[in-house]
């Protein structure tokens, strides 16, 4: 009686260990295919945000074009320069082979170096600087700070305005 017993309880563990078995491989198959599915939509958001990052990239140099072509409208046609000042400095990124954030950096530094000038008043701006009074003067100086704290507001442009604040040394 006590080995048919035994025998019961084994046959019933093993029935209990084979169900438990089919039960866990079930579980894995849809854990398997959650995580796929999971993944699947991981990738699809981060695909997404890279195109939100490139749209957002875009909008900051579409921008900078923009306040490049106000400060150039500002300036008398003798010193607008903004053209030539971003052609020379794209020029010079590609024969020194800069990586793509000094490249950014500096572009945006050419195209907005003046943007401090918008302030300016008609007289100061077609005035050469040796005709303007004391107090002009020191504003003319004064343009890259004023060019850099208008940009400094903005995260992403911290560094191109840091290379406006030098750009007359």
């Amino acid at each position: 009686l006590a080995h048919q017993h035994s025998e019961r309880e084994r046959q019933r563990l093993e029935q209990l260990t084979h169900d438990q078995n089919e039960a866990l491989q079930l579980l894995n198959a849809t854990l398997e295919k959650r995580v796929l599915a999971r993944t699947s939509e991981v990738q699809q958001t981060a695909d997404m945000l890279d195109l939100a990052y490139d749209e957002l990239k875009h909008s900051y140099a579409t921008s900078t074009e923009l306040f490049s072509l106000l400060v150039n409208q500002r300036l008398p046609a003798d010193k607008q320069t903004n053209r030539q000042v971003i052609d020379l400095v794209r020029t010079y990124c590609q024969v020194h082979g800069l990586d793509e954030a000094s490249r950014r950096d500096l572009c945006m530094a050419a195209a907005l170096h003046n943007i401090g000038k918008l302030g300016w008043s008609d007289n100061m701006i077609v005035s050469p600087v040796d005709q303007l009074s004391h107090t002009e003067r020191e504003r003319y100086r004064d343009y890259p700070k004023q060019s850099e704290s208008l940009l400094m507001t903005l995260d992403p442009m911290r560094d191109a305005a840091r290379l406006i604040l030098h750009h007359q040394e």
